[in-house]
């Protein structure tokens, strides 16, 4: 919900959230006192500039990702690949790889 509100995102490895990182719109930490507190003055330290372009990516992200339209999209690609073959979709992690 932060994210579709613009606002960046602190939270744990507890949660699937790699893509904070790979489009910089949040922190993923490692659970611990220590990270919180590191990862809070970070975020206190960054610029209003900096956390406000971390919030449109983060936006973004949920749109292009996340909305109804898009699941609903990747389930249709996902159920044409799953019936006729082929190369997997660019979102499905094979457990061999």
């Amino acid at each position: 919900e932060a994210l579709a509100c613009v606002v960046p995102v602190i939270t744990t490895h507890g949660a699937p959230c790699e893509d904070l990182e790979d489009h910089s719109c949040g922190w993923w930490i490692p659970i611990g006192v220590e990270s919180l507190a590191r990862t809070l003055s970070e975020a206190i330290e960054a610029t209003a500039h900096e956390r406000q372009e971390m919030g449109k990516r983060g936006r973004r992200l949920v749109e292009e990702k996340y909305t109804w339209s898009s699941v609903g999209n990747k389930m249709k690609i996902l159920s044409e690949w799953i019936l006729s073959g082929g190369t997997p979709p660019s979102f499905v992690r094979l457990k061999n790889e």
